[in-house]
């Protein structure tokens, strides 16, 4: 594991044990303190070749889990690929600020679903909701709708290929969306693993990172039934241009929340 781990630190890697870690517990299908308490512990030959060829990708900057293939969120394994963003622990405020609602039997439409994990979360601890799930990219949807069958089962979550609301026909109670938000022109400065891996389409929130708030905003007024309930991640620096085109377009009981870091992270509004 040392000898992994210094690979990945001369590759100026930040954390080149834990990430060792990861991928070998990854391997061996160990959780990861078992490594530190069966030091004994040998690799067949296949499973040398196979941490030697993730390391090797993990010291090109490429995510962790883009090279496992997955990514926990909300306690729950999503399968993930190149083509959707990597589910991220702020995200999950999202999804928490919904269920603490105790909404029943309400429809819900997640623009952007990438992986499916704010859509699949919501129906795992609130099976009621009634769900439509929609990404403007096909291949997302693919990988969104194979984590829906293996973490739900028999589930009725609907995936549409829609363009924000494009292929939306009718209203819904709660609209949830963790739109694009970084500046176009900041995108260069982003971290090796996500500007060179991580989806553009997914990332790019046009010249000042406010153009899907924008359209999310302006357009849900026409796609949420009275008294509707809209949930969306937010760009902590826009909070206040966001907040303030919310009230512009009618929306009432604007609320904040702070992510883990105390960042205005969730905004979430009525109708």
């Amino acid at each position: 594991m040392k000898k992994y781990s210094q690979v990945l630190k001369s590759s100026g890697i930040n954390t080149p044990r834990m990430d060792v870690e990861v991928l070998l517990s990854y391997i061996l299908n160990y959780p990861r303190i078992k490594l530190y308490t069966e030091h004994d512990m040998s690799l067949k030959k296949e499973e040398y070749k196979k941490l030697k060829e993730m390391v090797s990708r993990r010291k090109k900057a490429e995510p962790i889990a883009y090279i496992t293939g997955k990514k926990e969120f909300y306690s729950l394994s999503f399968k993930v690929t190149e083509n959707v963003l990597i589910p991220r622990p702020e995200t999950e405020i999202l999804v928490e600020a919904i269920l603490d609602q105790k909404f029943k039997e309400k429809t819900v439409l997640d623009i952007g679903t990438g992986s499916g994990n704010i859509a699949i979360s919501l129906k795992k601890h609130n099976p009621t909701l009634r769900i439509t799930a929609t990404d403007i990219s096909k291949e997302a949807l693919t990988v969104a709708r194979e984590n829906a069958s293996t973490i739900l089962g028999e589930h009725d979550i609907q995936f549409l290929h829609s363009d924000l609301f494009e292929n939306i026909h009718q209203k819904y109670d709660i609209i949830v969306s963790n739109p694009p938000y970084i500046p176009t022109w900041e995108l260069n400065t982003l971290m090796p693993d996500v500007k060179e891996y991580e989806p553009v389409r997914a990332l790019d929130g046009g010249r000042d990172g406010y153009l899907f708030y924008e359209k999310i905003i302006n357009q849900s007024t026409q796609y949420l039934n009275q008294k509707g309930n809209l949930f969306m991640e937010m760009n902590p620096v826009l909070c206040p241009d966001i907040t303030g085109l919310l009230e512009r377009s009618g929306f009432k009981k604007i609320k904040i929340i702070r992510d883990y870091e105390k960042r205005k992270r969730v905004v979430s509004a009525r109708f």
